[in-house]
């Protein structure tokens, strides 16, 4: 059996396994003769499984165009197709009016990172278009799916709890493999809590500081939230930027009226735990300085 190599790095995976995990997908959607559009790679996991054997299996028509800019989705008729993307194109197209095009696709689907429920909100209020948030890694290979309700496995998938809650993960597209990813299973239902490095011990007890970052995200001044523990390890710090009401708030009563605000929202959740905040113009996902 020969070995398909499925994104950057040393991960492969055989062929047999590509074309179950495809035909798996094929089945859950009941596609026929859609046409695939995307704004990925087909040189990474997702778009090798969407882009390639996905189409391979359903028999649709998949354009080679990289569709990642606003720009490029203006003149394109998307009746009976699907847009596979990611949730930092889709940030960026929730801000725009001026698609109605989008109202015509089938299905739009996202991975790669955490799809902000504000985004999925704004993109439901203005195009009306379902998306299907896919949970999975490069090793794993596809594990649930989130309409806007909450991940739920695909058939065939089983999910476990091994030490520290992590996932312990196997399908027939995937060998058993111990993800580094924590959360809860209840029948079908999965609920993430955050990856295993991003768990700190404070005063004693577990804090997920995905869990917060999640919180503060769906509070009405902020845009978005990253925390993360300072160098004495007793404080986490989180790094705020502003919604445009928080933007307003802060010109009418400064950084104590965010804040005040912000902590009072947070005390019942994680009593004192977050308490320091910076409000910055814009959070760097790749540089975290506190």
């Amino acid at each position: 059996d020969s070995v398909a190599s499925r994104g950057l790095g040393d991960v492969y995976k055989r062929q047999k396994q590509m074309f179950s995990e495809a035909k798996a997908l094929n089945s859950f959607l009941n596609l026929k003769d859609i046409n695939f559009y995307s704004s990925v790679s087909h040189l990474h996991l997702f778009g090798l499984t969407f882009k390639v054997f996905l189409p391979l299996i359903s028999g649709g028509k998949v354009y080679s165009a990289v569709l990642n800019y606003p720009e490029s989705l203006y003149e394109i008729d998307f009746k009976n197709s699907i847009y596979i993307t990611s949730p930092t194109i889709l940030n960026v197209i929730s801000k725009h009016d001026d698609l109605p095009n989008l109202s015509e696709l089938n299905l739009m689907i996202t991975a790669g990172s955490k799809l902000k429920e504000r985004v999925r909100s704004e993109l439901l209020d203005k195009f009306k278009v379902d998306i299907m948030e896919i949970y999975g890694s490069s090793e794993s290979g596809v594990v649930a799916r989130n309409f806007g309700s909450g991940f739920e496995l695909f058939d065939n998938v089983s999910v476990s709890i091994a030490k520290e809650n992590q996932l312990l993960i196997s399908s027939p597209w995937c060998d058993e493999f111990l993800s580094s990813d924590t959360g809860r299973v209840d029948g079908k239902k999965l609920t993430l809590f955050g990856r295993a490095d991003r768990i700190v011990k404070l005063n004693d007890f577990r804090f997920y500081l995905d869990e917060a970052e999640e919180w503060l995200d769906t509070h009405k001044f902020v845009k978005d939230a990253k925390c993360a523990l300072l160098d004495d390890n007793t404080r986490v710090k989180t790094l705020i930027s502003l919604s445009e009401l928080g933007k307003k708030e802060f010109l009418k009563g400064g950084k104590k009226a965010i804040t005040t605000e912000l902590k009072s929202f947070c005390r019942d959740k994680f009593k004192t735990n977050l308490r320091h905040f910076k409000i910055v113009e814009a959070v760097s996902y790749t540089h975290l300085t506190l």
